[in-house]
Order: structure tokens, then C-alpha cells, then sequence
């Protein structure tokens, strides 16, 4: 509830009109005029209401609406005219906030911090990065069988020797033959170009932008702008993490390289999966707030180096102190390994400022990718001063805030529970 009317007639004239209609039949068209601590205020005919926000902006204000000790900070940083827009620069902030992100996380490597405006571009920051990660080590490996067919065929060539090709050679001419075998490899290069694989779970919600939205389970959200990137998305069953080795086994390619065995040339497949990472919440958001089995994490946690797939943690609802700790995964049988990516945002912002980071392991980075993946108001030092903060006050005290929410947390569960089971559906 809020203040009917005000300006929802121009929302839906000006902004997103089928949203006004439908906030208008559930009788939530509504403006809320103020906002402090757990509360939002709204205009009741002449005088001020408030209704408890339980929803916290979707996982943002878990220090409350409209911090006192943030806004003497932002007031603060404003009153030194920090600079918020001094590109081509070091940014000072931007460094120390991500030290301070690397000392809550418990790994003993170290993690890149590229920061971004909202949990969306965090996710389509990893997504990128390990799609050039992995497509670098697929043309890597493209180019060097690439060499070896040349050299086979030179070789053979000035040797002058009768050789027998494969019966499954389309020509018996051995030029041709190199040129039918080096188009094969090529396809397959652009097999993987052109359709990268991601498994996610279903239920999964990532985001909306291009790629996010590919690995979002909804379909609601994504059949609209499924041709806008090229992501072939593995969808697999919240209780069955064993097949995540069968989707990189079975979404592959093969390089095929040609050899001598006497006389005969044969052909040796060298297969490379096109499964550049998988991608999960460790609670379930938008899938209904569903923490993900512990059975299910034990498996990924064994499995992990076992396929080689890289495993991005979207912490974006979760982190940031949310569960009790300031990541969720530690808690869970997941701690056992160091993830290659972790996304956080939402609750990082403190709710006065949009940002994000997209954690990058040192064991996958790609130096170039701070280059290849910039923003233009990402890592503004404004944004970064307020998160340094945010950190800061969900630290202290041995982390009093972010013990207090799992405690919450847990009373609420159990409550939750409580009433579920003595009030079946």
C-alpha cells in the first residue's frame, strides 16, 4: 500500500504501461514517498503511513532503507568532491574494496574483482569470461592440429610415399584429402564458435540481460529473445548434479589428426567439450526460495575437478552476509573446492548505490579480460566507497549483522515449517 495515484498515470503513460495495468488490478499502484530503516512511508489522505518492507528490494537493504551511517557516508564522499567519473585512472577505491571482497572470502587463491553496475552484468561478465577462456583453449588447440595436418601431408608429400587413406576418406587424392579433413575441423571449431553450452538447474534465475537471460529457467522471460545469443543452455534437475558429466561428455567436439601406422594413415579423434561452465544458486530465488540439497552440493563438490567444467556461484541474492556468513557456499559442502567464478551484488550497494563485482579465480584469469570487459560507470569511486563501507559494517563486531541474519534467518524457517506442516495443503 502507498499513495493511489500519484504519479502512476504518468508510469504508465511514460514508463512501462502494461506494469502500471497490472499494479493497478492487484490494487498496488502505489507511490511511497519516503523510505528509513525497515519501513515505507506513503501519503494517507493528509497524513503519513508506513508498512514494513518485507520484501528488501529483492535482497538489497539488508542494513535497512535509507542507512544513517551510509548516508553520512555518501555525504561525506559528496562533500570532498570525490571524483566519480576520472576514467584512464587507477581507481583507488576500487582496489581497496576488492582487498576487502578477497579477505571475506575463504580461498586460498586469489580472485579478480571486475566491478559492474547491477548483479545482471556480473553474471554476463563470467559468462563472457568463460566463454573466452574456454574458446581460447579450443583455437589453441584448432591451430596446432591445424600445423600438424599441414606437416603430415608435407611430409608425406616429399617423401614421395604410397600411402593408403582411411576408407572413410571421401577422395582418394591425398591434397584433397588434407582439405576435406581440415574443413571437418574448422566446422567443428564453429560447432563450439557458434553454440556454447552452459548447464544451470532448473528453476534458475540469473538475470535478464542477453546472456543471463539464456541460463534463466523461465521461459516466460526468455522465449521472446532467444535468438539474441548463441548459449545453449543444459537445464538439469535440481536432484540429479551426476548429470552435469554427461552434458560435458555429450555436448562436444572432436579434432580429427591424421597418423601413419606403417602405410596407412589413420585418424585419432581428440575431443574437447563445449561446456564452458555451470552456472547455480546456491538458494534458489526466483525458483522459491529453495536452498539446493545438500546431497546435490556434495556431488558437484566431487565432481568439479573430475569434468573440468568451471563452476560460476551467483551469490548475487545470497552474499554479501544474507545467510550468516558473507557467502553462502562456505557453508555448504561446496567449501571443499574454490569456485573459478562468484557473483555478489544486490545487498553490496548498501541500497543508495548500484553496484557489483564478477570474481574472477586467478587459476582461470585472463589478464586481457580487464580490458575486453569495461563499463563506464563501473568501479566509480563513489559506488566503491559506499560498498567499502556496507563490508565494513557487516564485519564488524566478529560480523554481529551477518550473524544476526542467519539467526533471523533460521527463527523464520523454522516458523515457516512450524506452519506448513500443521496446515497442509
Amino acid at each position: 500500500m502507498g499513495n493511489k495515484g500519484g504519479h502512476s498515470g504518468l508510469f504508465g503513460e511514460y514508463c512501462k504501461p502494461k506494469l502500471a495495468d497490472l499494479m493497478e488490478c492487484l490494487s498496488l499502484d502505489y507511490e511511497y514517498t519516503k523510505a528509513e530503516g525497515d519501513y515505507l512511508y506513503y501519503k494517507k489522505d493528509k497524513n503519513e503511513a508506513r508498512v514494513l518492507d518485507l520484501l528488501g528490494g529483492f535482497g538489497v537493504t539488508i542494513l535497512g532503507h535509507n542507512n544513517q551511517e551510509l548516508k553520512k557516508e555518501m555525504a561525506k564522499a559528496i562533500d570532498a568532491d570525490t571524483p566519480m567519473a576520472a576514467q584512464t585512472s587507477v581507481r583507488g577505491a576500487a582496489a581497496v574494496l576488492a582487498e576487502k571482497i578477497n579477505s571475506l572470502i575463504p580461498s586460498k587463491g586469489k580472485y579478480y574483482v571486475n566491478l559492474t553496475n547491477s548483479g545482471a552484468e556480473s553474471v554476463e561478465a563470467v559468462l563472457k569470461h568463460s566463454y573466452k577462456a574456454h574458446f581460447d583453449m579450443i583455437r589453441r588447440k584448432y591451430e596446432k592440429i591445424t600445423r600438424e595436418l599441414n606437416d603430415f601431408y608435407y611430409r608425406v608429400e616429399d617423401s614421395r610415399m604410397y600411402v593408403v587413406l582411411p576408407e572413410s576418406a571421401k577422395s582418394k587424392d591425398l591434397e584433397k584429402f588434407k582439405d576435406d579433413v581440415d574443413e571437418y575441423n574448422l566446422s567443428q571449431f564453429e560447432s563450439f564458435q557458434n553454440s556454447p553450452v552452459v548447464c544451470a538447474f532448473k528453476g534458475s534465475f540469473h538475470g535478464k540481460t542477453t546472456a543471463p537471460l539464456k541460463v534463466t529457467f523461465n521461459k516466460t522471460y526468455r522465449e521472446g529473445f532467444e535468438g539474441l545469443s548463441s548459449i545453449k543452455t543444459f537445464f538439469m534437475d535440481i536432484d540429479r548434479p551426476e548429470r552435469l558429466a554427461e552434458c560435458a561428455s555429450g555436448n562436444s567436439i572432436e579434432f580429427l589428426v591424421p597418423w601413419l601406422k606403417g602405410n596407412k594413415v589413420e585418424l585419432r579423434a581428440e575431443k574437447m567439450t563445449k561446456v564452458i561452465a555451470m552456472i547455480f544458486e546456491v538458494i534458489l530465488g526466483e525458483g522459491g526460495i529453495r536452498a539446493i540439497p545438500v546431497q546435490t552440493l556434495e556431488t558437484l563438490a566431487a565432481i568439479h575437478e573430475q569434468t573440468g567444467v568451471p563452476f560460476i556461484v551467483d551469490e548475487i541474492q545470497t552474499g554479501c552476509g544474507r545467510t550468516g556468513e558473507f557467502l553462502a557456499y562456505p557453508q555448504t559442502p561446496l567449501k571443499k573446492i574454490e569456485p573459478e567464478y562468484i557473483t555478489i551484488s544486490k545487498a553490496l550497494g548498501g541500497g543508495l548505490v548500484k553496484t557489483g563485482a564478477a570474481l574472477i579465480h586467478e587459476k582461470v584469469y585472463d589478464p586481457d579480460f580487464g580490458l575486453l570487459h569495461t563499463s563506464t560507470f563501473a568501479e566509480d569511486e563513489l559506488s566503491c566507497k559506499i560498498a567499502i563501507k556496507v563490508l565494513e559494517m557487516l564485519s564488524r563486531d566478529n560480523g554481529k549483522v551477518m550473524k544476526e541474519a542467519g539467526r533471523k534467518g533460521a527463527y523464520f524457517l523454522d516458523k515457516l515449517e512450524s506452519l506448513k506442516n500443521s496446515s497442509p495443503m
